[in-house]
């Protein structure tokens, strides 16, 4: 008889490990959560109103969508599918699991705030979260 190692993939914790434990104090998702939560939100939270269903902080949409690229995803359903399944994208949404069309929201928004500056003869890249971080990082995204 062969000699394995106890495997019960159905096994309780106790104490559950916590997430820096399971992938680690070096991972990207960690750098990209401290760089957000150094970063001035409130030009993005200007943008939501108080009025109607609450809306997911932009906090968790930056975080989401910044590591989400790091890793060259840009589809919104990927990263609906990755918030759902992976533990770094689960922990930079601290549990919710907004759906693909909550995530597209800020690029559609990006594209009519677009549209409508170039008609006006003023050319923008982007609003939201897009246009945030080009304001302070440039190049870089």
């Amino acid at each position: 008889m062969a000699n394995f190692l106890e495997y019960n993939p159905e096994q309780g914790y106790l104490l559950p490990p916590t997430v820096r434990d399971v992938l680690g104090e070096g991972h990207l998702c960690f750098f990209v959560h401290g760089t957000v939560e150094k970063q001035d939100l409130q030009e993005l939270e200007a943008g939501y109103s108080d009025e109607g269903h609450p809306a997911y902080h932009p906090a968790l949409l930056l975080k989401a969508w910044l590591y989400a690229y790091a890793l060259g995803m840009t589809s919104s359903r990927r990263l609906e599918q990755r918030i759902r399944e992976d533990l770094a994208f689960r922990y930079l949404a601290g549990g919710a699991q907004p759906q693909a069309a909550a995530l597209q929201r800020q690029i559609q928004a990006g594209t009519d705030f677009r549209r409508k500056r170039k008609a006006s003869g003023r050319e923008v890249r982007g609003t939201g979260c897009g246009r945030w971080l080009r304001a302070r990082w440039g190049r870089l995204v």
